[in-house]
């Protein structure tokens, strides 16, 4: 895992997972909201959000992000599920990929469950590990 680089999900990673109901509420969200975190070095998002999304997405990462991913894998219409869309693209980058962070527990789990050799990390259930651990 030496050369390994590690991959993020986008939504609830990046930016606060919230659901969008409205157009104005996206329009607000793409244009207003900043990164939760800059990442550093060598890394890759994938986002299972739908195809249409991709401008908006990549205008948002132009914007926001000081250190740019190496390539953003974006969901597209013919995988419906945005996990199934995830998994297709960690088993095509296993041997580039070491860690994937994900903010939805179901899809952590069900993306560990494929027997990848790639470490996948559910966030909150992580730093809840790591708060453990300075009791």
């Amino acid at each position: 895992m030496n050369n390994k680089i590690i991959a993020y999900d986008l939504d609830g990673i990046f930016l606060s997972d919230v659901t969008i109901d409205s157009g104005e509420q996206l329009d607000f969200r793409r244009d207003y909201i900043q990164p939760l975190f800059q990442p550093q070095g060598d890394y890759v998002i994938i986002t299972g959000r739908p195809y249409e999304d991709m401008k908006d997405t990549s205008d948002w990462i132009d914007r926001n992000l000081v250190v740019k991913p190496k390539k953003v894998y974006h969901g597209n219409d013919r995988i419906e599920r945005s996990a199934c869309y995830k998994a297709h693209v960690l088993c095509c980058l296993k041997d580039e990929i070491g860690v994937f962070v994900e903010s939805n527990k179901e899809q952590a789990e069900e993306l560990s469950s494929l027997g990848l050799d790639i470490k996948i990390v559910h966030l909150e259930t992580e730093i809840q590990r790591l708060m453990r651990g300075l009791d």
